[in-house]
């Protein structure tokens, strides 16, 4: 099964659940879930990790890009150019 049809299929869905035991966690000396939020001018990013005596596991990493502005139209809409009926 792929994963993003995995991950809506659970009930309240994968990255939901993760949250929840962020939030559980939170306000513990060394909680075991943990949410961080890292942000650039450019870009951003949203992560969820579990920690244990051994490691910190990346659960979701989600990088965030700022996005391009729209451009104006080269000439406004409706507007007939020279040739056209």
């Amino acid at each position: 099964m792929p994963l993003c049809r995995d991950l809506t299929q659970r009930r309240g869905g994968r990255f939901t659940e993760l949250l929840h035991h962020c939030v559980e966690h939170e306000g513990e000396e060394m909680p075991r879930f943990s949410v961080a939020l890292s942000a650039t001018p450019a870009q951003a990013f949203l992560s969820i990790v579990e920690t244990n005596q051994f490691k910190n596991l990346t659960h979701l990493k989600l990088e965030m890009r700022c996005g391009a502005r729209p451009r104006a139209p080269a000439r406004p809409l409706g507007e007939k150019t020279l040739g056209e009926d």
